[in-house]
């Protein structure tokens, strides 16, 4: 039986927003997760409108299950290529079902 983590064909890391520092009401992004393997593939031809105005482009990203949160950033590890986690569900795969299916936003910048 064929196994998802083969078609995995990137690296990426994340970002989670946080308190800069302890006891602050700054928030930034810091890094959450490093070399995670991913396949990433685009949902639509064209770029989408969300409800706030912004465009972007909506992708599937699929992984292993790791602590991936919406809000989260996802930045490819060559490119530096970065997205916004939309939407985020377990994904069953050839019976497994330990995989995560995440809505990614590529926004135009």
């Amino acid at each position: 039986m064929k196994d998802i983590n083969s078609l995995y064909d990137k690296t990426i890391s994340t970002e989670r927003l946080a308190n800069l520092t302890a006891g602050s009401s700054w928030e930034g992004y810091s890094t959450n997760l490093a070399s995670v393997d991913c396949l990433i593939q685009p949902i639509d031809d064209a770029p989408n409108e969300d409800l706030g105005g912004s465009m972007g482009m909506n992708y599937l990203m699929f992984c292993d299950v790791v602590d991936i949160e919406i809000g989260d950033e996802i930045i490819e590890a060559i490119t530096l290529v970065r997205y916004r986690v939309i939407g985020k569900k377990r994904f069953n795969v050839f019976g497994n079902p330990h995989h995560l299916e995440l809505t990614i936003r590529k926004y135009n910048a």
